[in-house]
């Protein structure tokens, strides 16, 4: 025994719909991956663009970014680590660096 024609194109037609809606959302999401990586290098390559911009800063301004532990903040503030404070690098002052501040060193 079998089914008649018609129900057994309609019920195809739906397998058919169905695989093809899976099959797009496998694209979508390869397609979402690859978007996700190239923003994921942008960000990357810009961290590390910052960074070397920052240590080219500090050694214009006469600092060592190797040997001490800087923030720049987005006044264009330096500020160095010292015993778990911010200070200014010239008056040894304490100073405002939020955490959000270029972190060096």
């Amino acid at each position: 025994m079998r089914i008649e024609r018609r129900y057994l194109d309609q019920i195809m037609e739906e397998r058919r719909k169905r695989d093809h809606a899976a099959f797009m959302v496998g694209v979508a999401a390869v397609e979402f991956e690859n978007a996700k990586k190239r923003a994921l290098e942008t960000i990357s390559a810009s961290e590390l663009t910052e960074r070397r911009l920052g240590e080219q800063a500090l050694r214009a301004a006469g600092l060592d970014p190797r040997r001490g532990e800087y923030r720049i903040n987005e006044a264009g503030l330096i500020g160095e680590l010292v015993d778990g404070e911010w200070m200014d690098p010239d008056t040894r002052s304490p100073i405002q660096i939020q955490e959000n501040g270029i972190a060096l060193g």
